[in-house]
């Protein structure tokens, strides 16, 4: 079996799966089979520090509706004073995660981690409705499995 044929029957053995209504699949087009490569968005280490990044953000707006509740309280002015110095500080958190994060942008080298192919087909939703579908598929360096898939959306 060629790599293309290996790649769009491990497709159709996914849809088959995957669908609800099998029976109603109409394969539209299948896509080159082309090299797939990382993606820095794939690095544990950036995932990780959006998640702080995105946590900080929260925490220092969080901080600073705190402080607004506080700032025209004459008793509370210390209370508005620590949620500021709190916001600050998530500030600062930000901005060294901010740095350590397009660091790793900027330094990234994408490496071959397999196989991918684009997939359009025709099948029927769960109620009944037939949709046109446009999906990503990627597959281990030996072609034996699809390791992932992702809806591409709408073909421009």
């Amino acid at each position: 079996m060629t790599p293309v044929k290996k790649a769009q029957w491990l497709i159709d053995s996914a849809v088959k799966v995957s669908l609800h209504d099998y029976k109603s699949y109409e394969p539209v087009v299948f896509g080159k089979l082309d090299t797939a490569y990382s993606k820095v968005e794939d690095n544990p280490e950036l995932k990780d520090l959006q998640e702080a990044f995105d946590k900080a953000n929260r925490d220092g707006e969080s901080e600073l509706e705190e402080a607004k509740i506080y700032a025209g309280s004459y008793y509370t002015r210390d209370e508005a004073e620590y949620h500021n110095r709190l916001a600050k500080i998530d500030l600062v958190r930000m901005i060294g995660v901010q740095t350590r994060m397009d660091s790793l942008k900027r330094t990234f080298v994408p490496i071959v981690t397999g196989w991918k192919m684009e997939h359009s087909y025709r099948a029927k939703s769960l109620g009944g409705n037939f949709g046109i579908h446009h999906y990503m598929y990627y597959f281990d360096p030996g072609l034996s499995t699809i390791l992932k898939y992702e809806d591409v959306g709408e073909k421009q």
